[in-house]
């Protein structure tokens, strides 16, 4: 497949996959390869079992995720492409941009889970070989007999916990963006949600799961292809529309958070339009991430594989989402929840209370930002800014909520009772 300048990785990542597939039947010669290209790079290998000793085998797609993650500088990215490249015998010139490439959360980055791990079965890495090799086979002929292939070791792998719709798609389009259509979250959202696909066009498309088939993928590709072609739009392909998917929701985001900022104004100039809201928070499990947030002057919460959570409409867009990514069969009420609140109702001047288990107080704190997604965190991406006040421990008046975030604004005796902790007065707050 030839590509102009704007997609240079394209050619490269698709002459990688035909390299790699050689290693189907000697994996330990491709886990010494990775190994000896970390040491040279100087770079230190990214946890793919619970212990180095225990890495012994890989599949495909999480060899691509080791350059394709979304916290990677390009400057690692590429030097850990070109080391692998080299030992793999990729004679093509390293790519150096990528453009429209979706990549892996760097907490969710293994399409397997460790040894040990009670969800992992012998048959797993196998799958993954078995769907690559099905992919790249039905990239150079679409016949139905390779479809029927593809489609088998697709719906075993999308099911497996821990991957889903947005892993197993963007693993195929890393191999053929020209076969395979990536469905990460700016992609979904762009297609469903964001109004620049013809509302006739989304209608005929079958609705997003969290877990689809592969029936329901291909009916999804061949409906956008057949768009994609025609004269209604000036994209020509799966990399135009994942590259305008990526540019547009970026601009979408940055007007919401205009929007907020000038709301928060006008709360300001207008005190009457929203008191302030008092929150209790945990910063991680028995407040592990305490010291680090009050350093950087932050809160945060986890759930970083969902991504940018304004990029979700509803908070049955987050809980789906949640069941494709984590455990299909659990209700994530209280998460989405959190994640709701924390991302469109904590505002600029809002109180938060620290807690540590349900009997500590250990910080309190003013909100001084709008949400943000700050990818560049290696853990717990989503935050606000805070002037954290104050820093300590206190004993807890009774039992406090278990739950991550609590908002405590109604419970004004309660609220009376931790500001008096800290020597504060209960009243709005500049």
């Amino acid at each position: 497949m030839s590509t102009n300048n704007q997609y240079e990785w394209v050619d490269f990542y698709n002459a990688f996959a035909k390299k790699l597939l050689s290693f189907r039947s000697d994996r330990a010669k491709l886990v010494a390869i990775i190994k000896e290209s970390y040491q040279e790079i100087g770079i230190s290998l990214p946890t793919l079992e619970h212990s180095e000793d225990e890495f012994t085998d890989i599949d495909p797609f999480t060899t691509f995720g080791l350059f394709d993650k979304s916290s990677m500088t390009n400057d690692n990215r590429v030097k850990i492409i070109t080391a692998l490249g080299k030992r793999m015998g990729v004679s093509l010139p390293v790519p150096t941009t990528f453009n429209g490439v979706p990549t892996l959360n760097n907490q969710n980055a293994t399409f397997y889970y460790f040894v040990g791990d009670g969800d992992r079965t012998e048959a797993d890495i196998d799958n993954l070989w078995n769907l690559f090799e099905a992919a790249l086979n039905y990239a150079s002929d679409p016949s139905a007999d390779n479809r029927l292939t593809i489609s088998k070791y697709f719906d075993l792998v999308v099911n497996k916990k821990g991957n889903g719709n947005s892993k197993a798609s963007m693993a195929l389009y890393w191999i053929s963006p020209a076969s395979f259509l990536n469905l990460d979250q700016r992609n979904e959202w762009y297609i469903y949600q964001s109004k620049k696909i013809p509302d006739d066009v989304v209608a005929n498309l079958p609705k997003i799961k969290a877990k689809i088939s592969a029936s329901d993928y291909f009916d999804i590709i061949e409906c956008l292809r057949s768009y994609l072609n025609s004269e209604r739009t000036e994209l020509k392909n799966f990399l135009d529309l994942s590259f305008e998917a990526w540019k547009y929701s970026n601009e979408v985001n940055e007007q919401k958070k205009k929007e907020k900022e000038q709301s928060s104004l006008e709360n300001i100039v207008d005190s009457d339009v929203r008191a302030v809201h008092y929150w209790l928070y945990s910063p991680g499990n028995g407040a592990e991430k305490w010291d680090e947030f009050y350093k950087k002057g932050i809160m945060a919460i986890g759930w970083d594989e969902i991504g940018d959570l304004m990029l979700f409409d509803s908070k049955d867009a987050m809980k789906a989402k949640m069941k494709e990514l984590y455990d299909s069969s659990m209700s994530y009420k209280n998460a989405v929840h959190a994640t709701w609140q924390f991302s469109r109702e904590i505002q600029p001047g809002d109180i938060v209370f620290v807690k540590k288990g349900m009997h500590q107080l250990v910080g309190r704190g003013v909100v001084e930002s709008n949400y943000e997604f700050d990818d560049a965190q290696k853990s717990f991406k989503h935050i606000h800014k805070m002037k954290w006040t104050h820093n300590g421990n206190w004993e807890h008046p009774g039992v406090a909520a278990m739950k991550t975030l609590t908002d405590i604004t109604s419970y004004t005796d309660y609220v009376e009772k931790l500001n008096k902790l800290f020597d504060v007065e209960t009243e709005d707050e500049e």
